[in-house]
């Protein structure tokens, strides 16, 4: 006997089995009772368990073996077997959380007397019990880390007093904490560089969130909060709490003007000025009240009262000025050179370009002249009948003047826009227009052919040649094409076949171009046309390997008369007697000589024509039957057959099935539509008669069976 698995309201009690017990009787009672108060009767198996035991309590049991079902026969009871149940945990008590961290903590309690050990189970309070997570622990300690921060936590534990864990507490009430939460935030107030290269910038950092204690690193090395005399460029600072111990990064970027300070003055208008006027000068920029000023001369000496960011220079001379801006960043500008001029007139004078109704009068650039006037007439003319003035440049081309006619022309220079200096005019130049020319007379076309024509006119006296200019009527004006020729006479190539074409010439009496004549009446021809058009129809070869294609070709189109050539060398129109292939013709126009090219395949069939028959059953019958023979293949109704059989033609037996009723051998002969003719190998049909059999015996005989035997036939 023995008592196992005792816990606190169980125990499971076993025994040895006995030879022949049908089953088991035990008794049970808290030890010291003089009555047995459990009876387990029938039991089967060699151990009990029973539950609903009192904790901390002594029991004993004994057991007896039944012979039978009926109780009839028992043993006497066995000697008496102890055991105790285990006394309850108690939950621990006081539990505390200490150490309270961004991400962990330390929970404590009361150790219970006689503990094993305790079971701790945490989680979020937002989540709820249902992301529990439990830890077993031999101590009344645990330490949590890898917690989330700024989060609240619940937390309960229980006692175990064995490490099965059979015996435990219930939980303790929970216990509430909150891991610790940083957020550190950052925020920079910064001060550029006031001059470019300089090291005058600073940051003002400040700190909010975290405990309030703090460490600092910048990436140039600087602990300290703020940074002060700081040349442009990038920097970051990480700060440390130094209770939680979590970072903040920050960067910030001093910038600095983007080059160094400069000035640039410039004048209202031009520097160089008649005598007389005067030249304003300023800043290129914008100029900020803001700043201080001084304007210079040409030895970088100060112009006493000279203080404001504008000057009226009215003297030759070089002038600077000098800025002082609010950071306080320097700068003088270049010197800027005022010239007082007076003009003498142009010279170089000469005229180009003369033509019918222009020319083109040329002088040489006077240094600081504004513009330019110029005078002209006629030679003879006591009066200057055009004025040309404010000109600019070296050049003037002046139109709406008279062929065959001399003019003469005079011109000054001006130094400002309102004409109030000028110099003298110049001398006087002279130049004849030119006389025109006269277009050219009767027109004609001549050699048309598909793509080509020669044009011709009349010679011009005096010609140096001709401006020719055709396009087709249909696309217009637009897309003329202008050829020089220097003869009466011009021939045309790589035209369109079938168009009509307009051409007009004009005559130029000089190589430049300067003086033509307008265009004649326009002249209209038309090309020669050829579209050639070959059409087929084509017989194919009826017969693998025969020669009966066929080729009728037609052309349209041209001029009606035409020469053939085939890849095969032929010259005539159609071809006849063709064995299957690809046959090529380039039919020539005899009298445009364009061409054209067509191909046709001749086509036959893709193999030699066969006929294969059947039987439809076996070929071998008993006499009184017969065979039907088939094609193997679908029978055209358009073919014509003959059956055979060793003697020639079957008379009457043209369809495409035969019916054989003696023996022989049978074959079929097949005419298609196109005339290819074949005859199918022969076919063997047997008709058979038989005679009994021989031989006839008896064995195995027995008292109730026997076995008769005979020869096959």
């Amino acid at each position: 006997l023995s008592t196992s698995n005792i816990q606190l309201d169980r125990a499971t009690m076993n025994w040895s089995s006995v030879t022949d017990a049908h089953h088991y009787d035990v008794r049970l009672r808290e030890q010291g009772s003089s009555t047995w108060t459990v009876a387990l009767n029938y039991l089967y198996g060699t151990s009990k368990e029973k539950f609903g035991l009192t904790s901390a309590t002594t029991y004993e049991w004994e057991i007896r073996s039944v012979c039978s079902f009926d109780n009839s026969s028992v043993s006497a009871w066995s000697s008496t077997e102890s055991f105790a149940t285990l006394t309850p945990c108690t939950a621990p008590l006081n539990a505390t959380t200490t150490g309270i961290s961004l991400t962990a903590a330390t929970l404590d309690w009361d150790a219970v007397s006689g503990a094993w050990g305790y079971v701790v189970g945490y989680y979020q309070v937002n989540q709820g019990w249902g992301t529990v997570t439990f830890d077993t622990v031999t101590t009344n300690s645990l330490n949590l880390s890898s917690l989330s921060q700024g989060t609240t936590y619940k937390w309960l534990v229980k006692t175990m007093c064995d490490a099965s864990g059979n015996n435990t507490s219930g939980w303790n009430s929970s216990t509430t904490f909150s891991t610790g939460s940083c957020n550190l935030s950052l925020n920079i107030s910064q001060t550029n560089v006031g001059c470019y290269g300089g090291s005058d910038g600073a940051i003002d950092l400040s700190v909010n969130g975290g405990s309030g204690s703090y460490a600092y690193l910048w990436n140039d090395g600087s602990t300290s909060e703020d940074l002060t005399s700081l040349a442009a460029g990038t920097y970051s600072v990480t700060v440390t709490d130094n209770n939680w111990g979590c970072t903040e990064t920050l960067s910030v970027i001093i910038s600095e003007p983007v080059s160094v300070f400069s000035v640039s003055i410039q004048a209202s208008g031009s520097a160089t000025v008649c005598s007389g006027s005067s030249v304003d000068l300023t800043m290129t920029t914008w100029a900020s009240p803001n700043n201080t000023y001084q304007w210079n001369d040409a030895n970088g000496v100060a112009i006493t009262g000279e203080t404001s960011s504008t000057y009226t220079a009215t003297t030759a001379g070089t002038y600077s000025l000098t800025v002082i801006n609010l950071a306080g960043c320097t700068a003088t500008s270049s010197g800027l050179a005022v010239t007082i001029i007076s003009l003498s007139p142009p010279s170089g004078l000469s005229t180009s370009n003369i033509q019918l109704d222009r020319a083109t009068m040329n002088w040489s650039s006077v240094t600081d002249a504004h513009h330019y006037d110029v005078r002209l007439r006629e030679q003879g003319s006591s009066t200057w009948t055009v004025a040309l003035n404010y000109l600019y440049g070296t050049s003037k081309e002046k139109f709406g003047l008279t062929s065959a006619t001399t003019y003469e022309w005079e011109i000054r220079s001006v130094c400002s826009f309102d004409n109030s200096s000028v110099s003298a005019w110049s001398s006087t130049e002279s130049f004849a227009t030119l006389t025109p020319c006269t277009a050219p007379l009767n027109a004609t076309t001549t050699g048309i052919s598909l793509t080509a024509a020669t044009l011709d006119w009349d010679a011009v006296s005096g010609a140096w040649g001709y401006v020719v200019g055709y396009y087709q009527v249909n696309q217009g004006w637009g897309t003329v094409t202008f050829d020089t020729v220097t003869t009466n006479s011009l021939n045309l190539s790589s035209l369109s076949q079938g168009t009509t074409y307009k051409w007009l010439v004009k005559t130029m009496c000089d190589a430049s171009g300067n003086n033509t004549s307008g265009w004649n009446s326009s002249t209209t021809f038309s090309t020669g046309s050829c579209n050639l058009s070959l059409n087929i129809s084509q017989t194919n070869v009826g017969c693998y390997g025969g020669s009966d294609g066929a080729i009728d070709l037609s052309v349209n189109g041209g001029s009606g008369s035409y020469a053939y050539l085939w890849n095969d060398g032929s010259t005539s129109e159609d071809l006849t007697s063709l064995a299957a292939g690809t046959y090529s013709v380039t039919v020539t126009d005899n009298n445009w000589g364009c061409t054209e090219t067509l191909s046709v395949i001749i086509s036959e069939p893709v193999s030699v024509f066969s006929v294969s028959i059947q039987a439809s059953g076996s070929a071998t019958v008993c006499s009184g039957s017969s065979v039907d023979l088939t094609m193997t293949t679908w029978a055209s109704p358009a073919n014509t057959y003959q059956w055979n059989d060793v003697n020639g033609a079957i008379s009457g037996e043209t369809s495409s099935t035969y019916t054989a009723a003696t023996t022989g051998t049978y074959s079929l002969t097949v005419t298609t539509s196109a005339g290819c003719t074949a005859t199918s190998s022969g076919l063997a049909i047997t008709i058979i008669s038989l005679s009994p059999p021989s031989g006839l015996s008896t064995s195995n005989i027995q008292l109730d069976r026997a076995t008769m035997n005979w020869s096959s036939v």
